[in-house]
């Protein structure tokens, strides 16, 4: 079965590239560092740990870990990849952080040949894989070398289980060359038995996304952005999707006739949308304020579009309750817990199943509000005029957050026992 995957793979080659090249219109970084996604890297590691995280949410989520691993191995050079520019960025923006231990590129495609230059330039001790990228071919040729392979914060969500279950078969013998799962619940951990990973070979870490912790300079940032404005009501809607930004715009315009100095902060998911997005707000006849221009938030001000990327804890900070995006539409929903961390009351939409465990942790100790489509604008209504209760939502939130930290330690104990020991896991959280 993998011959015939790779063999195919192989011959896809060429529309592989013209689907980046096709993508580039939009985003040219799809168009730019074509050689690392061929495994030809600008750089040789005697010896690294390498984690992989598909894209920025996944590298974002991954950063603590990221940190720890650069404190409790002072030697090891850390490689870090990924498979989207947004992804890409990100890694950059750690690396300068930490120029002489970081090094990032894009993963290559899963194909022996890109594989075997970039193994040999990396020389991994283990390979960390960030929730569920199951690449055969990478997985096997790290395998193959005797090299440990650990997925941690893994999840199966309920959108792609069906689909694991129909390739079961091939997902069996993958399994047996990963020497640990690292799973965010007992259910997500149920699944991969399901599909086929030996007993022994599973834990149930929790999700490292808890452990998120805030850069300190974020409030004061924000606090300081804030100080020339007006007093202001600021609601941010955050990593909007397409079909997304209709609904809020509408919103928006009903809320206003209520809350007459609220400020919309409207934040989309990808950059290449940046000046569609600001098209629609154009059309509606609101008045816009981008950050890439600089220009100060006047009161007329009704939208301000954080079109800039890696300051997505910086709107939120300026905000007195969030939406988070993919909500709204059925992308699954993203990351709550970065305006919670924050002290930002979070909202959201009916489609959420990409954080399934985490919403309903958050639901059960009246911590989030989740709401279905009809009733988003009259819940918006509600939560804006009482502040009382977007407080309450804020300390349940930061309450939940401190009872579930802890899971750093777990996987940090998980990765030190692969990579000095041999065989799989013990089946028991490591402290």
């Amino acid at each position: 079965m993998i011959r015939l995957y790779t063999w195919l793979f192989y011959l896809a080659l060429p529309v592989v590239f013209l689907r980046l090249y096709w993508r580039g219109r939009k985003n040219p970084a799809y168009r730019q560092n074509w050689a690392e996604r061929r495994g030809q890297v600008p750089f040789r590691s005697a010896s690294s740990i390498w984690l992989h995280a598909v894209s920025l949410g996944e590298m974002v989520a991954a950063t603590p870990l990221i940190k720890a691993l650069l404190e409790s191995d002072p030697q090891d050079t850390l490689v870090l990849t990924t498979m989207t520019p947004t992804g890409r960025d990100q890694a950059a923006r750690l690396a300068k952080q930490f120029p002489e231990r970081i090094r990032y590129a894009y993963i290559p495609y899963d194909l022996p040949l890109f594989l075997r230059r970039f193994i040999e330039a990396l020389r991994p001790r283990i390979l960390i894989i960030m929730e569920t990228e199951l690449w055969p071919n990478t997985i096997a040729e790290v395998h193959r070398r005797k090299v440990p392979v650990v997925l941690v914060n893994a999840r199966i969500s309920d959108h792609s289980f069906p689909r694991y279950q129909r390739i079961r078969p091939w997902l069996k013998p993958l399994f047996a060359q990963i020497n640990c799962v690292a799973a965010q619940s007992e259910h997500d951990l149920e699944r991969f038995q399901q599909l086929g990973l030996d007993v022994k070979k599973g834990v149930q870490a929790g999700n490292i996304k808890y452990d998120f912790s805030l850069p300190p300079e974020v409030k004061e940032k924000a606090a300081a952005f804030k100080a020339n404005w007006a007093p202001r009501l600021v609601w941010i809607a955050a990593s909007t999707h397409e079909g997304e930004e209709a609904q809020v715009l509408q919103a928006y315009s009903e809320l206003k006739k209520k809350y007459k100095d609220l400020l919309l902060v409207l934040v989309p998911r990808h950059p290449e949308r940046f000046d569609l997005v600001a098209k629609y707000v154009q059309d509606a006849g609101l008045n816009l304020v981008r950050r890439s221009s600089n220009e100060v938030i006047l009161p007329e001000t009704e939208v301000f579009l954080g079109d800039s990327m890696g300051e997505l804890l910086f709107y939120y900070a300026l905000s007195d309750l969030a939406l988070v995006g993919g909500s709204l539409v059925n992308i699954g929903g993203h990351n709550i817990l970065e305006p919670a961390a924050l002290g930002v009351p979070v909202i959201c939409g009916p489609y959420m199943q990409n954080s399934k465990q985490i919403v309903n942790d958050f639901l059960a100790k009246k911590a989030m509000v989740q709401v279905s489509l009809d009733q988003f604008v009259p819940e918006l209504k509600r939560l804006l005029g009482r502040k009382r209760d977007r407080a309450a939502l804020a300390k349940a939130a930061t309450s939940l957050l401190e009872k579930n930290k802890g899971v750093l330690n777990c996987l940090t104990g998980i990765i030190s026992w692969l990579i000095h020991s041999e065989g799989a896991i013990k089946n028991e959280k490591i402290q």
